[in-house]
Protein backbone atom coordinates (compact mmCIF):
# COMPACT_ATOMS: atom_id res chain seq x y z
CA UNK A 1 0.00 0.00 0.00
CA UNK A 2 1.41 3.35 -1.00
CA UNK A 3 1.03 6.34 1.30
CA UNK A 4 -0.20 9.53 -0.30
CA UNK A 5 -0.50 12.92 1.31
CA UNK A 6 -3.65 13.56 -0.76
CA UNK A 7 -5.53 10.63 0.82
CA UNK A 8 -7.60 11.87 3.76
CA UNK A 9 -7.34 9.90 7.00
CA UNK A 10 -10.88 10.80 8.14
CA UNK A 11 -13.98 11.58 6.14
CA UNK A 12 -14.06 12.65 2.54
CA UNK A 13 -12.62 15.93 1.36
CA UNK A 14 -15.11 17.51 -1.04
CA UNK A 15 -13.98 20.06 -3.54
CA UNK A 16 -16.79 21.94 -5.28
CA UNK A 17 -18.49 25.28 -5.68
CA UNK A 18 -21.81 27.11 -5.64
CA UNK A 19 -22.11 30.56 -7.20
CA UNK A 20 -25.30 32.62 -7.13
CA UNK A 21 -26.02 36.01 -8.66
CA UNK A 22 -28.79 38.06 -7.08
CA UNK A 23 -30.50 41.33 -7.92
CA UNK A 24 -30.95 44.26 -5.53
CA UNK A 25 -34.06 42.62 -4.01
CA UNK A 26 -32.10 39.47 -3.14
CA UNK A 27 -33.79 37.32 -5.80
CA UNK A 28 -31.50 34.75 -7.44
CA UNK A 29 -31.03 35.60 -11.12
CA UNK A 30 -28.76 32.71 -12.03
CA UNK A 31 -26.57 30.11 -10.41
CA UNK A 32 -23.85 27.62 -11.19
CA UNK A 33 -22.82 24.66 -9.05
CA UNK A 34 -20.42 21.76 -9.37
CA UNK A 35 -23.11 19.43 -7.98
CA UNK A 36 -26.88 19.75 -8.26
CA UNK A 37 -27.44 18.99 -4.55
CA UNK A 38 -25.55 22.14 -3.49
CA UNK A 39 -28.12 24.47 -5.06
CA UNK A 40 -31.10 22.29 -4.11
CA UNK A 41 -30.06 22.44 -0.43
CA UNK A 42 -28.73 25.99 -0.39
CA UNK A 43 -30.79 27.01 2.68
CA UNK A 44 -29.15 24.23 4.74
CA UNK A 45 -25.75 25.16 3.33
CA UNK A 46 -26.16 28.78 4.51
CA UNK A 47 -26.42 27.53 8.11
CA UNK A 48 -22.94 25.92 8.03
CA UNK A 49 -19.59 27.42 8.92
CA UNK A 50 -16.84 27.26 6.29
CA UNK A 51 -14.99 24.21 7.68
CA UNK A 52 -18.00 22.10 8.63
CA UNK A 53 -18.46 18.63 7.20
CA UNK A 54 -21.85 18.05 5.57
CA UNK A 55 -23.82 15.30 3.88
CA UNK A 56 -25.68 15.33 0.55
CA UNK A 57 -28.59 17.15 2.23
CA UNK A 58 -26.12 19.88 3.28
CA UNK A 59 -26.73 19.12 6.95
CA UNK A 60 -23.79 19.21 9.32
CA UNK A 61 -22.24 15.83 10.05
CA UNK A 62 -19.09 14.53 11.68
CA UNK A 63 -16.27 13.07 9.60
CA UNK A 64 -16.42 9.32 9.13
CA UNK A 65 -13.88 7.66 11.44
CA UNK A 66 -11.45 5.30 9.84
CA UNK A 67 -11.99 1.63 10.66
CA UNK A 68 -9.38 -0.98 11.44
CA UNK A 69 -10.02 -2.55 8.04
CA UNK A 70 -9.37 0.76 6.30
CA UNK A 71 -6.33 1.67 8.38
CA UNK A 72 -2.94 1.55 6.75
CA UNK A 73 -0.55 -0.96 8.33
CA UNK A 74 2.02 1.85 8.52
CA UNK A 75 0.10 3.78 11.20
Amino acid sequence: MALRSSAPMRGTAYDGYLITITDERGEIITHRASSKFLFENMENLKQLSPRNYFDRDCKRTLPTPITEAGRSPYF
